[in-house]
């Protein structure tokens, strides 16, 4: 910072230059009039003196505060240093990373459990019609009315109809929630069952290979039930199907939700 000393001395000459230009207004007044009743051959001479002075004084004053400024901007100290990041992580101990890692893992399981894994993925269900396209059941809406443009649709009256969703990377599978057309034929699910497993290359056939069933049929008891939760139970698996068991049978679904177990009982299919 700048010197007690340098900065008494620009008060000082501040204060004194302001005494200068403010002081001496009678004698100016009276220079004028002697300089205009020309009393005082000398007053013309004297009073041109005193303005140069005067300009002088509050050009100098003007000077020592920038020059202050400066010197007060040149010394100026550095802002306190930033405390390190809390979250950077320093460690040779493998045990300690190690928990730091299953931690992190446990968050993210979570946050999956809590998010529907089926949003947007590709779908495939086993006839259209009607332009029931099989995307419309994960196209994020819930709305259940056929007008609404987001129910899926298979042919009328064809035998074991299906749809799925490939999640791209196979999960443990816990609930699987589906949305019922309500506005009419809400009977058509009845009954149904949810399949988990991996279809390997055969991406566009029905996902039955190596699949395991979630529970049995289900519907028979909510013919008009609007919403299905399915507990899956930590099956993993990359494809999650609908089917419809029986002859002369039409799939319609308005929404298929997934959520990842939080606490997978079943690793593997088989």
């Amino acid at each position: 910072m700048v010197s007690q000393r340098v900065v008494l001395m620009g008060l000082f000459i501040y204060h004194a230059v302001s005494m200068v230009t403010t002081a001496p207004a009678e004698t100016v007044k009276e220079d004028l009039k002697r300089f205009c009743e020309g009393g005082d051959k000398n007053a013309d001479k004297e009073f041109a003196q005193f303005t140069y002075d005067c300009q002088r004084a509050q050009k100098y004053n003007m000077e020592m505060k920038q020059k202050i400024k400066e010197l007060e901007m040149q010394n100026k100290l550095p802002e306190e240093p930033t405390q390190p990041d809390d979250t950077c992580i320093k460690t040779d101990d493998m045990t300690e990373v190690l928990d730091i890692v299953r931690d992190l893992k446990r968050k993210f399981e979570r946050m999956e459990s809590e998010q529907n894994i089926a949003r947007d993925k590709p779908t495939v269900q086993s006839s259209t019609a009607h332009r029931g396209f099989s995307n419309r059941a994960v196209d994020g809406s819930t709305n259940t009315f056929w007008a609404g443009k987001s129910c899926t649709h298979t042919e009328l009256n064809v035998e074991a109809p299906w749809w799925y969703v490939d999640l791209l990377t196979p999960y443990p599978i816990g609930i699987v929630k589906i949305y019922n057309r309500q506005d009419c034929c809400t009977e058509r699910i009845n009954p149904f069952i949810v399949l988990v497993g991996d279809n390997g290359r055969h991406a566009h056939a029905a996902p039955l290979t190596y699949s395991k069933q979630c529970g049995g049929e289900w519907g028979s008891d909510y013919t008009d039930k609007g919403v299905f939760c399915i507990d899956c139970g930590g099956i993993r698996g990359r494809y999650v199907s609908v089917k419809l068991p029986g002859n002369e049978r039409t799939l319609t679904l308005c929404e298929v939700e997934v959520y990842a177990a939080k606490n997978p009982e079943v690793e593997e299919t088989g």
